[in-house]
């Protein structure tokens, strides 16, 4: 396999936008995500966190990304966005201690056989690139949002997986995005969009 592109500082920016993405609104995702898991206390389950954060990456990248036509897809039961062009889709995961630095990463965790489908997928299209645009998401690139939160930065990078290793962990990568790491004490404000305002019910006590 050929060496991985890493794209850095301007470079990144750059790759981003032929992606049809800004580097703002991933930016923006990322600190949506990790605001909503730091919303966790120790009387929430321990998964809770975790779940936050790919779920509200997730949202967040929609909610931003969808004003410039990616849309949603569950195809297959893996969560992602889809570029205007339907060659690219993203999902969310998080990656080891290498994530958003030199070293190639690795998921954190072994990944299910919808995500090997795709990470396979993204193999045979680098070898046997398709002659016209992607329509179906057999023919489509499936690129990874990498997240490690750190003490006081969540480290992350947009990469291209194309092999799984024996452990189940994606660990090669065709290209990776290396973003700058969002800062905690920068984190937006978690608040729903679709949250409303509280709804005051009068209780009437029955007289007999």
């Amino acid at each position: 396999m050929q060496a991985t592109k890493c794209f850095e500082e301007d470079d990144a920016s750059s790759r981003l936008e032929e992606l049809q993405l800004s580097l703002e609104d991933v930016l923006y995702a990322v600190g949506f995500g990790e605001a909503a898991a730091n919303s966790c206390t120790k009387n929430d389950p321990v998964t809770l966190s975790g779940m936050l954060r790919w779920g509200r990456t997730l949202r967040g990248l929609r909610d931003r990304c969808g004003r410039n036509g990616w849309k949603l897809s569950r195809s297959g039961g893996l969560e992602t966005i889809v570029s205007p062009c339907g060659k690219r889709a993203i999902a969310v995961t998080t990656g080891n201690a290498n994530t958003g630095l030199g070293p190639a990463p690795k998921s954190k965790y072994p990944k299910g056989p919808t995500t090997e489908s795709a990470v396979s997928s993204n193999e045979q299209l680098w070898l046997f690139p398709p002659e016209r645009p992607a329509k179906v998401d057999g023919q489509r690139q499936t690129w990874i949002l990498l997240l490690s939160p750190g003490e006081e930065q969540v480290f992350c990078e947009l990469s291209l997986p194309v092999s799984i290793g024996s452990d189940g962990r994606i660990d090669g990568w065709l290209e990776r995005i290396i973003l700058p790491p969002v800062d905690r004490d920068q984190l937006p404000d978690v608040v729903p969009k679709d949250s409303g305002p509280d709804i005051d019910i009068p209780v009437v006590r029955k007289t007999s």
